[in-house]
């Protein structure tokens, strides 16, 4: 009977301490997760800039043309047009590299005083963008353009073909220039650079700039001559460090005790193999053992010896 009024208290009992168990655990789940206390957020702006000497150019060419009517207008820059499109092509640009940018239409105008504007007539207006992908070529793509009936041109804008990996080498002289101010900081502080928290990128973008030695790139006397210059990417980076306690230097955390202990054993390998004293410090020292003593005989210590009690 005894045992049956145990076992609801007993197993009572044991959920009560299951219950107790997983409530404890699980108020210290969060604890694990805790941000350090002792660290420091260090934010840092940095920037960088990557050059190099551009590789494609890009202008804009196109015909106006003037006719007493529309019809007229727009015919006569068609023809125009045609003639331009075929010395675009002989020059080896790719179709892939033109592109119409606009065709305009418009009245002109007299205009006098106290009377309304009459139209005079009409002008019509045919643009077209290339991408001239050697610029070694520039000069000579521009006179043929002229010569084959342009009456307007607008340009060049110079380019990087691969702007990305310009790009990419501004990003990363930008973090290195941040993480070179973050270890001066924490020196500063006598702290060290725990880990990056954040980081954030900013655009940026210089004009092209002139290089030192401007070169004409047209081969023809003729042609216009052609200076690149030199086209510079930059990159702006916000990067927020975390710094935390240099703990080797205090003699008291774990970090010194062990650090201290592999010098020791350091000190004394190289002594051992110089052939001289280790220096002290250096030795292990092994712990000395305790011997327990054995009774002898004839010692009144009660217990039997020559088997009798003595």
């Amino acid at each position: 009977m005894r045992t049956h009024r145990l076992r609801p208290l007993l197993l009572a009992s044991s959920l009560a301490f299951g219950i107790l168990s997983m409530t404890t655990a699980s108020a210290q789940a969060p604890v694990a997760h805790a941000a350090p206390t002792d660290g420091t957020l260090l934010s840092i702006s940095a920037s960088a800039e990557a050059s190099r000497a551009p590789d494609i150019a890009t202008l804009s060419t196109g015909i106006v043309t003037q006719a007493a009517d529309a019809n007229g207008a727009m015919r006569a820059n068609a023809e125009e047009m045609t003639r331009l499109t075929a010395a675009i092509k002989a020059a080896g640009i790719a179709d892939r590299d033109v592109q119409t940018s606009g065709i305009n239409l418009s009245p002109q105008y007299r205009y006098a005083e106290n009377q309304p504007p009459v139209i005079t007539g009409y002008q019509a207006n045919n643009t077209v963008n290339l991408r001239v992908r050697d610029i070694r070529r520039l000069g000579a793509v521009l006179d043929a353009l002229v010569a084959s009936g342009a009456n307007q041109i607008n340009g060049p804008t110079f380019e990087i073909d691969d702007a990305e990996a310009v790009q990419d080498e501004a990003r990363a002289a930008a973090l290195k220039k941040a993480q070179q101010r973050a270890e001066t900081y924490a020196a500063s502080l006598g702290m060290r650079v725990r880990r990056i928290v954040s980081i954030s990128e900013g655009g940026g973008f210089q004009p092209p700039r002139p290089m030192m030695a401007m070169r004409q790139m047209a081969m023809d006397s003729a042609a216009p001559p052609v200076s690149p210059g030199e086209t510079t990417l930059g990159a702006n980076l916000d990067v927020v460090f975390e710094l935390g306690r240099c703990h080797a230097r205090n003699p008291r955390h774990p970090a010194a005790h062990a650090e201290q202990g592999r010098s020791a054993r350091l000190r004394g390998e190289t002594a051992a193999r110089q052939g001289r004293r280790p220096p002290a410090g250096s030795e292990t020292r092994a712990r000395p053992r305790r011997r327990r003593s054995r009774p002898r005989a004839g010692d009144h210590t009660g217990r039997m010896t020559s088997g009798r009690v003595s």
